[in-house]
């Protein structure tokens, strides 16, 4: 768990990703930050805290929070990536297939956790497995959505209302099938690869025994 105090934090850090739901998974069910008005003494102390969410009118829109925090405690949110940025500017980012967010303002500090049953992917290493995942599935997504036989009103009201497993389900098998169409994998794509096949065969076991759901049948 996070540190209670951001004086705490004197050998840690203001954030942390928590708990795998399978050892294939590439990604965590749970990311914390701590938010602090001032510099902890700590490496990395978050200043703020950004995710993506739906509106009432079911709009994708920014949410920013920060220390002291008095709007809402609960929010549903969206497929995207989550921004963390420090008192010194530093970025860290993170991405979600979906989830919620509680939002806990305290005397010294506000603690934010999200949780999600599909992967939040920690996005440190550019090389890493899970950073690949990110970028390979964000530029699925914008051809998916650039198509013309995508209609967009019907795709965002699908991912308004579909979980974030159903999600990220269909992501696992668009981008399988983007890297199958290469011509030339190098060695962490092949790796992406296997990682895909593994989560899709325990998805079919443990959630999907019907087949895993896809973004091709939402189209017109």
């Amino acid at each position: 768990m996070p540190p209670e105090r951001c004086e705490s934090l004197e050998r840690t850090v203001g954030y942390g990703f928590f708990e795998r739901s399978r050892p294939t998974s590439p990604g965590y069910t749970k990311l914390q930050v701590l938010l602090c008005d001032k510099p902890g003494h700590g490496y990395y102390s978050p200043k703020f805290l950004r995710v993506s969410i739906m509106s009432k009118a079911n709009m994708m829109e920014h949410l920013t929070v920060s220390h002291p925090w008095e709007e809402m405690e609960s929010y549903q949110v969206t497929m995207d990536r989550v921004v963390l940025r420090d008192h010194q500017g530093r970025t860290i980012q993170a991405f979600t297939f979906g989830g919620e967010l509680q939002v806990v303002n305290r005397e010294d500090d506000t603690l934010c956790t999200l949780s999600s049953p599909a992967p939040i992917l920690e996005l440190v290493e550019d090389l890493s497995i899970s950073t690949l995942f990110t970028t390979e599935t964000e530029a699925a997504l914008t051809t998916y959505r650039l198509a013309p036989e995508t209609e967009s009103t019907i795709f965002e009201q699908w991912m308004a209302t579909n979980t974030p497993l159903t999600i990220y389900a269909a992501s696992l098998q668009m981008v399988q099938s983007r890297l199958l169409e290469a011509n030339l994998l190098d060695t962490t794509q092949v790796q992406l690869l296997r990682m895909i096949s593994a989560e899709i065969a325990a998805l079919e076991v443990e959630v999907f025994p019907d087949g895993l759901p896809t973004f091709k049948r939402i189209r017109r």
